[in-house]
């Protein structure tokens, strides 16, 4: 009986798709994070354009 097979048995879970599915949410969460930093850049880009939007129209009274 290999090892991999005695886990499965045994313990009911094989220890190489532990490790296997731990890098994919890895991944997943990379992914995540991406997203995060891209919609926090557009909203920063739409506050400084409506602020200065703002900042204009006072000014110009």
């Amino acid at each position: 009986m290999s090892t991999q097979a005695y886990y499965k048995e045994r313990l009911g879970f094989d220890p190489a798709d532990t490790i296997a599915e731990h890098h994919r949410e890895q991944r997943s969460q990379h992914g995540y994070e991406e997203s995060l930093s891209k919609f926090k850049d557009e909203r920063d880009a739409i506050q400084k354009k409506t602020f200065t939007k703002w900042v204009n129209k006072h000014l110009k009274k």
